[in-house]
C-alpha cells in the first residue's frame, strides 16, 4: 500500500483563497482465496486472487467575499483504475450446471473518471435571515471489462465438438456507462430568540442521464450457441445501439434546531432524498428470453 497527501493553501487576500488538494494511493494485495471445494462442499483449497486498486482525487476550491456574501467554486476530478485476477468457481460450477467439467479463471478491470464543477453562493447577513445556494454538473465514464477462461477441462473441446471455433473463452462481459448530472439547490434559514431557535427549508432540484452503448458487443458466450441460445450481446441482440436512462427529481428539506443552553441542541429534520438505480443486467435479461422486441424489455432494464 503506498499514499501521498498534499494541500496548498494562498490567501490571494483578505477576501480571496485558494486551496488545492490532491491525494493518490495505490493498493496491491496477491494472496491466496478460499475456494470451497465444489465435489463435497466442505474443504477449502488455497487459490491465487491478483489485485491492483490506484486511485487518484483532485479538488480545488476558490473563495472570494464580497460584504457578507461568499461566492465559493468547488472543482473536483476522480480517477480509479482497478483490475482483479483470481480463480472463479462460480463460473466453474455454471460449467458443472451444463455437464462439463473444469476451472475458470477471471480477469476483471474497472475504470472510473469523474469530473464535477459546483458554484456556491452563502450569506452572512446581520440578520435572522441566510441562504445558501447553488448549482453542480457533473459527468463521469465507467467502463468494466471481464474475461473468464477455462484453466483446465473439456468447455474448449465441448465447443469444438459443436462445430464452433474452439475457445477457452468461457465468457466476457464489458459495460461502457456514461453519465451527466445537473443539479440547482438551495436553503433559506431563518433564526429566532436570539439564534437560539434555527429554521430551516430548503429544497434541490437535479436532472441524470446515463447512457449505455451496445456496439461494440457488451458480452460474448461462444457455449451459449451450442444450445441455441445468442452468443453475442449487441446491437442486433438488443434491438438498439444503447440504452438510455434519464431521472429528474425535487428533494425538499426542513429542519428545527433549538439551544436550550450552551450544552444541549434538540433538534429534528425531514428530507427526501432519491438515488438513480442505474440499468439492470441487459445481458441477464437476454439469455433469460427478454429480448429485442419484447414488450417488457424496456421497462426490464
Amino acid at each position: 500500500h503506498e499514499g501521498i497527501q498534499g494541500v496548498f493553501r494562498y490567501e490571494i487576500s483578505d477576501t480571496i483563497s485558494w486551496r488545492l488538494s490532491g491525494f493518490y494511493q495505490e493498493q496491491v494485495n496477491d494472496n491466496d482465496q478460499t475456494v470451497t471445494n465444489l465435489e463435497d462442499l466442505s474443504t477449502t483449497l488455497p487459490a491465487p486472487d491478483h489485485q491492483d486498486d490506484k486511485a487518484l482525487l483532485i479538488a480545488n476550491k476558490i473563495s472570494a467575499t464580497v460584504g457578507a456574501v461568499t461566492l465559493q467554486s468547488v472543482t473536483g476530478f476522480y480517477d480509479r483504475q482497478y483490475e482483479r485476477q483470481f480463480v472463479d468457481p462460480d463460473s466453474a460450477a455454471f460449467l458443472g450446471a451444463v455437464g462439463l467439467d473444469g476451472n475458470a479463471e477471471s480477469t476483471n478491470t474497472n475504470s472510473t473518471k469523474q469530473f464535477s464543477q459546483e458554484f456556491r453562493i452563502i450569506t452572512n447577513f446581520n440578520s435572522p435571515l441566510n441562504f445558501v445556494g447553488g448549482v453542480l454538473w457533473s459527468t463521469s465514464d465507467t467502463l468494466t471489462d471481464g474475461v473468464v477462461r477455462e484453466t483446465t477441462g473439456t468447455h474448449r473441446e465441448f465447443v469444438s465438438m459443436s462445430g464452433l471455433e474452439p475457445s477457452d473463452v468461457f465468457y466476457t462481459l464489458r459495460f461502457d456507462i456514461s453519465g451527466d448530472q445537473l443539479a440547482l439547490f438551495g436553503e433559506l434559514q431563518a433564526a429566532f430568540l436570539d439564534d437560539r431557535l434555527r429554521i430551516t427549508g430548503g429544497a434541490r432540484y437535479f436532472e441524470q442521464t446515463f447512457e449505455f452503448p451496445t456496439n461494440p458487443p457488451v458480452a460474448t458466450a461462444p457455449i451459449l450457441e451450442v444450445f441455441g441460445n445468442p452468443s453475442v450481446g449487441d446491437p442486433e441482440t438488443f434491438g438498439k445501439d444503447r440504452l438510455m436512462f434519464d431521472v429528474s427529481e425535487i428533494l425538499p428539506k426542513a429542519q428545527v434546531e433549538f439551544d436550550v443552553n450552551h450544552d444541549i441542541m434538540l433538534f429534528a429534520s425531514a428530507a427526501r432524498g432519491a438515488r438513480n438505480g442505474l440499468f439492470n443486467n441487459p445481458v441477464s435479461l437476454v439469455f433469460a428470453g427478454f429480448g429485442a422486441g419484447d414488450p417488457v424489455f424496456d421497462k426490464l432494464v
